[in-house]
């Protein structure tokens, strides 16, 4: 009789290997779920910094090209200081329009909207003191649709 008995301990022994397997397998497959949704995430992630630096880009270069209208209107209104009007230009694919409005005696008040084909904007406005062609006030509000 105590052979059967030490031959079923050894079954059991055999039965609980079997299943400390299958509880590896588990959390090796629960392991690998985890690591891939990880992954997944992270190269979403990174997939959105490429739009991102694209839009800033763009946006950084209409902010420089309204700057260079404010100063480019400035100039032309030292120069002909009578005969300047709110105009508009283009460069490359960004359309420029300049408002040039009287604020008290001396000054003048000067916007830039630059708008892009892209459909970004961006306008900046100055207060310039027109005998002496310095910039006294400086402003900026950026669009972004």
């Amino acid at each position: 009789m105590e052979r059967k008995y030490i031959y079923r301990e050894k079954n059991r022994t055999c039965g609980y290997v079997t299943n400390s397997r299958g509880a590896a397998l588990f959390i090796v497959l629960v392991y690998v779920q985890i690591m891939l949704i990880i992954i997944l995430h992270v190269l979403m992630f990174l997939g959105q910094l490429r739009p991102v630096s694209r839009n800033e880009q763009e946006r950084m270069r209409l902010h420089y090209i309204a700057e260079a209208g404010v100063y480019f209107t400035a100039e032309q209104m030292l120069r002909e200081p009578d005969e300047y009007i709110g105009q508009e230009y283009r460069i490359e694919d960004v359309t420029m329009r300049v408002l040039v409005e009287p604020r008290g005696k001396d000054e003048v008040w000067i916007q830039v909207s630059a708008t892009a084909m892209s459909l970004y904007s961006t306008r900046l406005w100055a207060v310039m003191n027109r005998p002496t062609g310095k910039i006294t006030e400086w402003s900026e509000f950026r669009l972004v649709y």
